[in-house]
């Protein structure tokens, strides 16, 4: 059972990866870096502050970085545990996926292991844990959830991560984000308490 679901893996890989266009190569590979997301990241930071003020942009701050750090972690310990070669270093399909060359010359490959996905964790994590800071204010959902999803498809379409290494990685941003929103909902209410 496990070597369908792996081949399933693979076919829908290969599918959405051969969905590809000279000029959404380097799209792609900037989409993946997260210095192309600095003006978001502000926006979200001045956003949570005009609706919470500085306790609650103290709360996003520090929440946003555990998330980071738990996600992180967490895709290390799976990817070292795991280890699943990428799709650009697997030997049974690497001559098939489409892969991007990164500003340096190079082409991108990635690392050697690959499951799961840290940047879609990471992301999914930290669009997750903005919408339940923010959801009453939450007319930009939509933005930070296809951001994410935008993310994990970028990871695909450069050939680095199977669909099932992103889906994972927004599962787990997803429950670390939830745990760590739960904490510091705690934590906020213990204070205020006070």
């Amino acid at each position: 059972m496990f070597e369908s679901l792996e081949n399933i893996d693979r076919d829908i890989f290969l599918f959405l990866n051969g969905l590809h266009a000279p000029f959404l190569d380097q799209v792609m590979y900037q989409v993946s870096r997260q210095w192309l997301w600095i003006p978001l990241y502000l926006f979200i930071l001045w956003y949570t502050w005009r609706k919470t003020g500085w306790k609650g942009l103290l709360f996003l701050v520090c929440g946003s970085a555990v998330c980071v750090l738990l996600t992180d972690q967490i895709c290390n310990l799976f990817k070292n545990s795991v280890e699943r070669y990428r799709p650009t270093h697997n030997s049974e399909i690497g001559s098939l996926v489409h892969t991007v060359i990164a500003p340096s010359g190079e082409e991108y490959r990635g690392g050697l292991y690959t499951f799961f996905s840290g940047h879609a964790a990471g992301h999914m994590a930290i669009a997750t844990l903005v919408f339940m800071n923010l959801k009453k204010y939450s007319q930009w959902w939509t933005l930070l959830f296809g951001w994410a999803l935008l993310i994990g498809y970028s990871r695909i379409y450069l050939g680095v991560h199977y669909p099932s290494d992103v889906f994972c990685g927004f599962l787990c941003g997803g429950l670390v984000a939830s745990t760590v929103f739960l904490a510091i909902r705690f934590i906020r209410h213990k204070l205020e308490s006070k």
